[in-house]
């Protein structure tokens, strides 16, 4: 698959040195990497598999088995699986409406009950709903499938399936049939395009069905946070896309029409953001009832080859720097050098000294506001300028948005509240937001997304925390006044120490120390899977960074040590108290 044309640097990053990468000098500190399945990350293979139909004379527990193993079937309608079930039940199987993962190093049990039914428990890694979104089942969690049979013309036929059936894959031919695959809505607070990670099939009819889900409707997850220039009820009015001369063809629903010019700009900013992600497309044409979508830019015409064009970008992440604080200062550092060597300093950072007392901090992505917590008060430097506040109860971690608002948490376990502070009002003071949805949950950590339209929180409650992503919904002013409701990721990680946005797609996570002592440090994918990364010792933060090989994590100790990781092993990378990367 092609990968997203558009990555382009934020602002700020084009005033810094240019780095190279440093030789791998450092020692070993903790303990080797213990690999997941990389279930989206392996090289794709094209394999042609067999499917069998139904045996002669087979029982009911092999025609269930075998009717599950025919989800690797690649002819478009299933036409083998179709065959072990009788006319009306083949009349009723949607195929797409859910793929289960099976974890097959678990097992599978078969079990043929009263009445010509069988019943299937097995393992499941996660699932993947109509609309390509996956969701990570929690560890051990198992399915029970139930099946009933009838005789017809002397062979045995399933004419009873469980509702949103779907399919059944392994991990293995998951990876080798479905592709990761992103669709892309506005941003409120910029012209930039936010991505969501879908999962399709490979295959002749992925342009078709890649086109379709982006002009579905804003998912439940951002609503109100996310825009998108597709009104609502606009479909496509052909069953196919076309792929003509590199461009793909996408006639919509005469309700497009009642967009006006902006949002019709963002929906051909959409659509070619979206739809140049697959080989052969390189370029998209818009069409309402044979006339050509119009756009409030003028650089689109017959076609759009990249959503510059309308003037939007795909969000992209780039950290040229991260901040080390050591001995009460601030010091800008490398964070693709194995060893955190020094940058030159940015002249917008002027703090002139952070006491060690201040616990954890966050800085604005131009450098001009720095803030840090000491129990209930919170501090904030703007041009060097300290105002301190002081809070009810303990602060959290603050985390910076794009827009210039400071978020943290304050109180205790079973009285916490989430505070937002407009960096740029003077005489400002934090503000308590409502979040209605919580019920017996509690939001003790926030972490703001690089794009300001999602927020990384953890939610706890009956003595366990979730990990979850939640929308931010804003006002006029891009002033937050909501959180949509959460969506959990993760399931994997249960006591969370600390977590960190790497990039728009995808977040590390700390996690508190076992009966071992050692914290599990985990990167999960948003919309995709999660992966061990190993374990350290005595870890109190997690910072994170884009990095090519997936190695862009650090690890602060106890001690002041700031780990690394390289392959499968920890390293000790550097000294400090914390590594912040600024805009976080």
């Amino acid at each position: 698959m092609t990968p997203r044309p558009c990555r382009p640097a934020r602002w700020w990053a084009a005033a810094l040195l240019s780095t190279t990468l440093a030789g791998c000098s450092a020692i070993p500190e903790q303990s080797p990497v213990e690999q997941g399945p990389a279930l989206d990350q392996a090289p794709r293979q094209e394999v042609s598999v067999e499917v069998e139909p139904p045996p002669q004379d087979a029982t009911p527990e092999q025609v269930v088995t075998g009717f599950l193993r025919t989800g690797i079937d690649d002819t478009g309608d299933h036409r083998v699986g179709r065959e072990y079930l009788t006319d009306a039940a083949s009349a009723s199987w949607e195929p797409g409406a859910r793929v289960l993962v099976q974890d097959q190093r678990a097992g599978q049990g078969v079990t043929a009950l009263a009445g010509d039914t069988v019943r299937v428990n097995l393992a499941v890694l996660g699932e993947v709903d109509a609309s390509g979104r996956l969701t990570e089942a929690a560890p051990g969690e198992r399915a029970d499938l139930t099946f009933g049979l009838e005789q017809v013309d002397g062979q045995w036929r399933i004419d009873s399936l469980p509702s949103d059936t779907g399919i059944v894959l392994s991990q293995a031919d998951f990876q080798r049939l479905y592709q990761p695959v992103d669709v892309h809505w506005g941003s409120p607070v910029s012209e930039e395009l936010v991505p969501q990670r879908r999962w399709l099939r490979s295959g002749e009819g992925m342009t078709s069905a890649l086109g379709r889900l982006q002009t579905e409707p804003v998912p439940r997850v951002l609503e109100g946070a996310v825009s998108t220039g597709v009104p609502a009820g606009t479909r496509l009015e052909t069953a196919a896309v076309p792929v003509s001369d590199g461009t793909a063809v996408l006639r919509l629903s005469d309700t497009m029409v009642g967009a006006d010019p902006a949002q019709r700009n963002l929906a051909w900013a959409q659509y070619a953001a979206t739809m140049r992600q697959l080989p052969g497309v390189d370029a998209v044409s818009l069409f309402v009832g044979g006339n050509l979508v119009d756009a409030e830019s003028d650089a689109v015409g017959e076609r759009l080859s990249y959503p510059q064009g309308a003037g939007y970008s795909v969000v992209s992440v780039v950290v040229p720097l991260v901040l080390l604080h050591q001995r009460q200062a601030l010091q800008a550092a490398d964070p693709g050098s194995a060893e955190l060597e020094p940058l030159a300093q940015p002249q917008e950072l002027r703090v002139p000294s952070v006491p060690s007392r201040w616990d954890r901090m966050a800085v604005s992505a131009d450098f001009r506001t720095v803030a840090a917590v000491d129990g209930r008060v919170l501090g904030v430097w703007r041009e060097g300028a300290l105002t301190t506040y002081t809070a009810r109860g303990e602060l959290s971690v603050p985390s910076m948005d794009p827009l210039g608002f400071l978020w943290t948490t304050q109180g205790q376990e079973e009285d916490t509240e989430v505070l937002v502070l407009d960096t740029s009002r003077r005489g400002g003071r934090p503000e308590s937001l409502s979040v209605p949805w919580l019920g017996d949950e509690q939001v003790v950590q926030v972490r703001m997304s690089p794009d300001g339209a999602r927020a990384l929180v953890v939610l706890r409650g009956g003595g366990r925390d979730r990990v979850a992503v939640v929308g931010v919904v804003r006002g006029p002013g891009g002033e937050p006044t909501s959180l949509t409701e959460p969506r959990p990721i993760a399931p994997q990680v249960g006591g969370v120490q600390d977590l960190a946005w790497i990039d728009e797609h995808s977040v590390a996570l700390l996690g508190t120390p076992g009966p071992d002592g050692e914290q599990k440090v985990w990167r999960s994918e948003l919309g995709g899977w999660t992966e061990l990364q190993g374990s350290v010792d005595n870890a109190v933060a997690v910072a994170a960074y884009p990095d090519e090989r997936e190695d862009g994590l650090l690890v602060t100790t106890e001690g002041g040590r700031v780990l690394t990781k390289a392959g499968a092993t920890w390293f000790v990378a550097n000294v400090a108290s914390e590594v912040v990367v600024p805009g976080r």
